[in-house]
């Protein structure tokens, strides 16, 4: 047990030691579970420097507000309210995740979801890895998983390395759009709300479907999801790896329109960028961006357009000087 859980906190395990160790974990009292974690918590030595203070700040206000003045019993089911609400982009709270996440297996559905500036990295039952950028959610049912099909519902940004099983299809499902795979690597932007939505794809091969209709995807294409007619158009990409180079923590923009660097970053920060005495739709932009660094970003934009701003709180002002 000690052995397979050090794995998990590295993340990695085999879909067969992961088995195994979900099938221990099951086999625990809630007592037994309850004093491991207890004692896990007091021995080990986290690593929380990727993140922010502010962050940590508010998931101690949080703890404190449900917990306090209740024995420790409760304090461990209050922080594990919390922490199966979020996931992480260190595995801080990777351990008691796992556990909270194999004990709702009988009750429906697991999600796993990211703030702005956040990422995540995660492995499915079958093996599959997913890298999450920020602001990205991605929801299934253990107890239908890996049967029929291997089916996921997601919204945001994700790398996905999908474990090869033929016999078992793996399918994405967004709002507007459903990628069906059998074993490959591609990155999946699809957050609700946007005009487009694009799959870029480096090994294998996918169908990628609409409303509308269904196009088949070959290593280095992108297709082009217009959310409003349902229309996808396949375009060759040279370097589809630059699609994923957010898990570096950059976005790399080549001849893009102002217009949808403007929108990565709201996306990104989760912030509301206003532009006046610009014409956004015209200006193309080409360069690198952190996507962990606001005030950096920011600076960016403001040399590259001669442009001053203001911050206030979540919305930034861009104007000529």
């Amino acid at each position: 047990m000690d052995y397979l859980e050090e794995k998990y906190k590295r993340n990695c395990l085999t879909p067969k030691e992961l088995e195994e160790l979900q099938r221990k974990v099951r086999e625990m009292s809630d007592g037994q579970l309850e004093d491991r974690l207890f004692k896990g918590w007091q021995e080990d030595i986290l690593d929380d420097s990727s993140v922010s203070a502010e962050r940590l700040a508010i998931l101690k206000r949080k703890v404190d507000k449900s917990i306090f003045p209740k024995y420790r019993t409760k304090m461990l089911i209050s922080w594990g309210r919390i922490a199966a609400a979020i996931l992480l982009p260190i595995f801080v709270f990777a351990t008691f995740y796992f556990y909270q996440e194999t004990r709702s297996l009988s009750s429906g559905e697991v999600l796993f979801s990211t703030f702005a500036e956040e990422h995540a990295n995660l492995t499915l039952p079958d093996g599959t890895k997913v890298t999450m950028n920020s602001n990205s959610s991605l929801t299934y049912s253990p107890k239908d998983f890996n049967r029929d099909e291997r089916c996921v519902d997601f919204n945001g940004e994700a790398y996905f390395n999908v474990a090869k099983n033929k016999s078992v299809p793996f399918v994405i499902t967004t709002k507007d759009l459903t990628v069906r795979v059998l074993g490959t690597k591609f990155n999946l932007h699809a957050y609700a709300g946007n005009e487009t939505m694009e799959v870029t794809l480096e090994e294998g091969e996918i169908l990628v479907s609409s409303r509308k209709e269904e196009k088949k995807l070959l290593p280095n294409q992108k297709a082009v999801l217009n959310c409003q007619d349902g229309s996808i158009l396949v375009l060759e990409e040279k370097r589809p790896e630059d699609a994923s180079v957010w898990k570096n923590n950059e976005l790399v923009f080549i001849d893009e329109q102002l217009e949808n660097v403007i929108v990565a970053l709201e996306e990104n920060y989760n912030i509301s960028i206003h532009i006046k005495g610009l014409n956004i739709d015209s200006d193309l932009f080409t360069g690198k961006v952190p996507s962990n660094d606001l005030l950096n970003a920011l600076e960016i934009l403001k040399y590259s357009y001669h442009m001053d701003y203001c911050v206030d709180a979540k919305d930034i002002y861009f104007s000529k000087k």
